[in-house]
């Protein structure tokens, strides 16, 4: 009798699809014009959500911008950013690595990561005290709304 071997195809994880396609930027055109001056702005952003207020916008754009003329290295901390992202949210990597889209459409790659986080409820422009206090503003009020359905 033959064994039957397992099916490759039903045990590879290909993950999660992104929530925006790369060159769809102007679904959030703030940030679309955003990015397009001030790169370094909206990497910052996505750094502060992404290490849960352990670099702040403001040194996360610090460093982008610093690298941008350091031999175009920017690309760097860019794709690095986007496989935390990646790997946070069980996003597929494809078509192409994470440092592919950071050297040839970084402003394309820093839109589409904001989006994301976006999309999944958190707002980068807010920053992660904004976010915070947006969330602890909604418990609150949810747990008022209860309190008044039942009050014993």
């Amino acid at each position: 009798m033959m064994q039957q071997s397992p099916d490759v195809l039903d045990n590879l994880d290909l993950g999660v699809p992104w929530t925006t396609g790369l060159f769809d930027c102007f679904q959030h055109p703030t940030n679309a014009i955003m990015t397009a001056y001030l790169p370094c702005v909206t990497f910052g952003q996505i750094a502060e959500l992404l290490d849960e207020g352990e670099m702040n916008c403001a040194l996360g754009s610090y460093i982008y911008l610093a690298m941008m003329p350091a031999l175009c290295s920017h690309w760097l901390m860019g794709s690095k950013y986007r496989a935390k992202l990646r790997m946070k949210y069980h996003l597929v990597e494809a078509p192409f690595p994470d440092m592919v889209f950071h050297i040839y459409c970084p402003c394309c790659a820093l839109a589409q990561e904001f989006r994301e986080l976006n999309n999944r409820g958190l707002d980068p422009s807010l920053g992660i005290k904004g976010i915070f206090h947006l969330n602890s503003k909604a418990a609150l009020i949810l747990r008022l709304i209860d309190r008044f359905q039942y009050p014993w």
